[in-house]
């Protein structure tokens, strides 16, 4: 089976960069990426042993890294492309998991917002 082929919504990725100065995080240049994406709430516990509520599940075929934000749509519909949060309903990534193939030779990638 064809990951890829699975994916057919899109994200706009930004990869968090080493803090500024000041301690704000900065981002990379952002990238559209096909993904599934799944509105939906699951409780997580975070690595300190809080819990969390999700607000999404999102699907991707490249791994994504934690710290980084998401946002649903097209590169070309962006508010802000320098800034991640001015775009309405961006979030930070605060979890991701990753799941073989039956056959081991795709993976898929679960990032949870």
């Amino acid at each position: 089976m064809n990951i890829l082929r699975k994916l057919k919504q899109f994200a706009v990725y930004w990869a968090p960069l080493t803090p500024d100065r000041s301690g704000a995080t900065q981002y990379a240049a952002p990238i559209e990426l096909p993904c599934r994406w799944e509105d939906s709430t699951q409780e997580m516990i975070d690595p300190r042993g809080d819990k969390w509520t999700t607000k999404a599940e999102v699907f991707t075929a490249v791994q994504l890294t934690n710290l980084g934000i998401l946002w649903k749509g097209r590169y070309a519909d962006l508010v802000s492309k320098t800034d991640p949060m001015q775009n309405p309903g961006a979030s930070a990534i605060r979890s991701h998991e990753t799941t073989p193939g039956v056959s081991a030779r795709e993976t898929l990638y679960s990032s949870f917002l």
